[in-house]
């Protein structure tokens, strides 16, 4: 088609067009369509499918790895190939793995075509997430994104114990794919590649690379204890006495908090600068596994963790994308960025399966804890940095 083979431009194509956004947006849920519900779709391994705990945290960390594995490929790639081509065969790589995992027979088939859906999947999210950042909104639409993410979440993981028990995981796999499909009729509203002229942070500053290293490590540990603990987050909630559809009630209703969250740098942007708002994030994400560590039981108790430990979380997430856009004047550090996060939850799951054992979780939240304290560390001093570069140059424009 002309319109494929066409070159366009930040002038010719309208970034901020409102199904270009939506179609970001779109591709950022679809492609962690997945890791959203991974706790249901971790105990539905075990329950339906007769993995153990290990194994379960195997095949996701498979899947992470194969997301991973894209979005390295596409921080190199991006900028020389066709877009909506290249949505197109990441879309029917979904579609594949889930089609494949269907039939699969055993754990090693099984994790061979998640890691095959993790591939398509990574590369979505790193063309969704691109797609978002060079709007001239991108702090709330990257807000929206998370949201609209939290809204698929309540809805899949209420849901999920009735369709296991009407389709068994083979429906939820079912469901992946048919999701992939509706996907490729958006295509047509992305890019047809990177544009020229991306926006950037309004108080972006150019802070040495060595600043900008801790910043990195600490979006990895930050998605090291992610992945390690939002794994087990399901099957933590049933060794404190609740059942499996208590757990998805739980899960559910931590969307809602996970919104007010995400509405956080909508409403507040940096008016008070990044690290507090990051510190009470990290604090949110910490207590609840403390609070698991030290014997707390009831399905009221799970549902109190399940709903700090998810405001915590996207609180922190589109802050630290910020922070992230903040550190430079070219975007890079947000696209490493990105690539460290699926790292971290790539690699996250099998830390956390070599450390569980016997049905006890304490190891995986004690890991959460040291991870995610470290990442508040790390972050700490290039968010100080970027903060009095800021108001440095601010005052010097004042002048």
């Amino acid at each position: 088609m002309a319109e494929e083979t066409m070159k366009t431009t930040a002038e010719e194509f309208d970034v901020d067009a409102r199904w270009t956004v939506f179609t970001g947006i779109l591709y950022g849920v679809l492609g962690g369509m997945s890791f959203i519900v991974q706790p249901g779709f971790v105990q539905g391994m075990t329950n339906y499918l007769g993995f153990s705990d290990a194994e379960a945290g195997y095949a996701i960390s498979a899947e992470m790895i194969g997301f991973s594995a894209m979005t390295i490929i596409l921080v190199f790639l991006s900028s020389r190939v066709n877009w909506r081509q290249t949505l197109r065969g990441l879309l029917c790589l979904i579609i594949l793995g889930n089609v494949c995992a269907i039939f699969s027979e055993g754990f090693t088939a099984f994790a061979a075509s998640r890691f095959v859906a993790g591939l398509g999947c990574g590369g979505i999210v790193s063309l969704g997430f691109a797609m978002v950042g060079m709007t001239s909104k991108p702090d709330r639409n990257f807000g929206l994104m998370i949201v609209a993410s939290m809204i698929y979440g309540a809805v899949v993981l209420y849901c999920m114990p009735m369709f296991f028990e009407q389709f068994g995981m083979q429906g939820l796999l079912v469901f992946f794919g048919l999701f992939a499909v509706v996907g490729l009729f958006f295509v047509p509203n992305a890019p047809l590649g990177a544009e020229e002229q991306q926006q950037v942070e309004e108080d972006a500053v150019d802070l040495p690379w060595k600043v900008k290293g801790l910043a990195l490590v600490a979006m990895l540990l930050f998605f090291l204890a992610q992945g390690a603990v939002w794994a087990y987050l399901g099957l933590m909630g049933e060794t404190m006495g609740s059942d499996e559809q208590q757990v998805a009630n739980a899960l559910t209703l931590s969307q809602f908090p996970g919104i007010l969250g995400a509405l956080g740098p909508i409403l507040l942007g940096a008016k008070f600068g990044r690290l507090p708002p990051l510190m009470i994030a990290m604090l949110a994400s910490v207590t609840p596994l403390v609070y698991y560590l030290f014997g707390a039981a009831g399905v009221g108790a799970y549902l109190v963790m399940v709903l700090i430990y998810n405001f915590g979380f996207n609180l922190a997430h589109p802050y630290l994308l910020a922070t992230m856009a903040s550190f430079d004047r070219t975007g890079k550090v947000v696209v490493y960025a990105v690539a460290l996060q699926t790292v971290g939850l790539a690699v996250g799951p099998a830390l956390a399966a070599l450390v569980v054992g016997g049905g006890n979780y304490g190891n995986v939240a004690l890991l959460g804890i040291i991870f995610f304290t470290a990442a508040l560390v790390f972050i700490a001093p290039p968010a100080l940095a970027q903060r009095r570069h800021s108001l440095a140059n601010s005052s010097e424009a004042g002048e």
